[in-house]
């Protein structure tokens, strides 16, 4: 009886795989007899990267399907996680909002030799072009940053944005009812108006968005030109609530053509900070890209003005088209620009670039500048960001600290004593913003904006609920 028992025993060990690492194991690939040494399965991976024979005819319908559910779940999974906060875009608000204040509070031009100062050449007209481009890099984050929202998400946004828009036209305008300070020129109205009009832009790829830009920065100046030629003559620069009232049109006007930060020519920056706000703005080589692209602008542009102006006797055109022109008042528009607008006798004048005349090249030297700086911003937080916290607390609560700014230039003569006003506005909203930021969080005006216009945005579309989680 034990020799049968040895048998089976032997029988059964034969026909089962012994304990240890298991041997690689053929796959078939068509013919007769074992799978060839270079077919053995030597990768676990069904789809690997790697070229292999008996890989080349497995399921390519499969395959397609499988690689298209893979890409679908990992695009689901990139717009349901929220993109971290890049501080250094708090920083270049920060940083814009000192701009103004310099230029609402500080000299323009030494009362001595007549020449700018410093700190008018350096921010006036770039602070706000700044603020207008980082407004577009806002709105692009508040529809999706590089991953556009889409269906009900997006019109949610879309109809937070317009909220927002009428909200900062009511503020600005109910601001200025307090007072117009000499060369204070409220820029909320014009924002929220550039908010609505970006609604329909927010749906634009980004080639698209920077063709738009382009048609504002070459058409943009001829439509103001052609509104001032027609005589048309703004109200104030600072419409108000009674004045959209009484006269819609003209305020409409103001806003669109010819008031200091007409739509028809601002728009340019808020399209290119909405594509700027589409691209991978984490990534330094981005960061770099746009410094440089910036730079290269705002250089083209000075040269483009040069070459203009002097080597095609530009200067000599405007003078002997425009009577009664010294030369005195043609170096003060090229410096300083003009009151309102400059003379429209000739279309040389659109060859200045000269702050808030909203020409070509005064548009592409603000892009060009905004662009450089909001990538310089954006590469240096990434090593010194202990050093510029105190910019982007302001930067976090711009809406607030520029509405107590202007309430504040209203109501007191800050061209008076200018450096002590000056100082003490800084100090005050700096103490402000980081005090609130560190207990609070974001601005008193920026948390009430962004409550009322989501709240409008759910109303109008409310948010499903996943079906899995239904009881």
């Amino acid at each position: 009886m034990a020799e049968p028992k040895t048998e089976l025993m032997e029988q059964v060990s034969s026909s089962h795989p012994q304990p240890g690492p298991r041997p690689a194991r053929s796959i078939w690939v068509g013919g007769e007899g074992p799978a060839p040494l270079e077919a053995k399965n030597t990768d676990a991976r069904p789809f690997a990267t790697e070229t292999h024979d008996q890989f080349t005819e497995v399921s390519p319908n499969y395959r397609g399907r499988h690689n298209a559910k893979r890409r679908k779940k990992k695009r689901n999974m990139k717009e349901n996680v929220p993109q971290k906060r890049l501080r250094g875009v708090d920083v270049a608000r920060g940083i814009a909002f000192i701009g103004m204040v310099v230029i609402h509070t500080l000299p323009s031009y030494d009362r001595t030799t007549g020449e700018p100062t410093a700190a008018w050449s350096i921010f006036s007209g770039n602070a706000s072009a700044l603020f207008a481009l980082l407004a577009g890099v806002s709105l692009a984050f508040m529809t999706g940053g590089s991953n556009p929202y889409r269906g009900d998400k997006r019109v949610r946004a879309l109809i937070s944005i317009a909220t927002r828009s009428i909200i900062l036209i009511v503020l600005g305008m109910s601001i200025n009812m307090i007072g117009t300070a000499s060369g204070v020129y409220n820029i909320l109205p014009y924002y929220g108006l550039l908010f609505f009009i970006a609604i329909p832009l927010t749906m634009l790829p980004v080639l698209g968005l920077i063709v738009v830009a382009i048609i504002c920065i070459g058409a943009g100046p001829f439509a103001v030109y052609h509104a001032y030629q027609t005589g048309f003559e703004p109200l104030t620069g600072n419409p108000t609530l009674t004045d959209l009232m009484a006269s819609p049109g003209d305020v409409a006007m103001i806003l669109t053509l010819t008031g200091t930060y007409p739509a028809v020519t601002w728009a340019a920056y808020v399209c290119l900070g909405i594509a700027i706000g589409r691209l991978s703005l984490h990534r330094e080589r981005t960061q770099v890209a746009v410094m440089i692209t910036g730079l290269v602008v705002a250089v083209l542009s000075k040269i483009a003005t040069y070459i203009l102006l002097i080597r095609q006797d530009g200067l000599q055109q405007i003078m002997n088209a425009t009577e009664g022109l010294t030369r005195e008042e043609l170096r003060s528009y090229q410096i300083f620009g003009a009151e309102s607008y400059f003379p429209t006798t000739t279309y040389w004048w659109l060859a200045l670039d000269a702050p808030h005349t909203n020409t070509a090249f005064s548009i592409a030297f603000g892009a060009g500048l905004a662009m450089f700086v909001l990538g310089l911003v954006l590469i240096l937080s990434k090593y010194i960001m202990s050093w510029l916290g105190v910019f982007a607390a302001m930067g976090t609560m711009t809406l607030t600290l520029y509405s107590a700014h202007l309430v504040f230039v209203n109501l007191i003569n800050v061209r008076e004593n200018y450096v002590i006003y000056f100082i003490a506005q800084i100090v005050v909203a700096a103490v402000f913003a980081m005090a609130w930021a560190k207990f609070r969080g974001t601005g008193p005006l920026e948390f009430l904006v962004s409550k009322s216009s989501k709240a409008v945005g759910a109303a109008f579309v409310p948010e499903r609920k996943d079906r899995s989680t239904r009881a």
